[in-house]
């Protein structure tokens, strides 16, 4: 069984990969990709909840600071801003979304760091 739950941690986070390249190749837009990663991220979240509490609750904390820097960035591209036009507010869309872009990819590297160490990516 243990062996299932490995190959399905790995071929979960391998889709995730492949949507990360796939925004990175411009093969698929960077709002939708964003969402998808977010969805696909919550599939191995479970696996590894399902496979080790202790490990699971690690990624709990990551995420949550993740998150966390996350909105302070946000919040400072936002602060001071002064929307004039539908340019503007689109260029700070995807200000914004870049830094749930950049959350995402952080989260993916502390994912595949802590699997590694586990045994579950050897």
């Amino acid at each position: 069984m243990e062996s299932f739950l490995k190959q399905k941690l790995q071929q979960d986070f391998l889709d995730c990969i492949a949507i990360d390249k796939s925004i990175v190749m411009g093969n698929l837009r960077t709002t939708e990709g964003t969402l998808i990663l977010f969805d696909l991220l919550d599939h191995v979240k479970s696996d590894i909840a399902t496979m080790d509490k202790e490990t699971w609750e690690l990624l709990n904390q990551a995420e949550r600071k993740f998150m966390l820097d996350c909105a302070q960035r946000k919040y400072e591209i936002q602060k001071d801003r002064r929307i004039k036009d539908s340019s503007d507010k689109r260029s700070l869309e995807l200000e914004l979304l870049r830094e749930d872009y950049k959350t995402c990819k952080e989260l993916l590297y502390f994912i595949q760091n802590l699997c590694w160490k586990q045994g579950w990516f050897q």
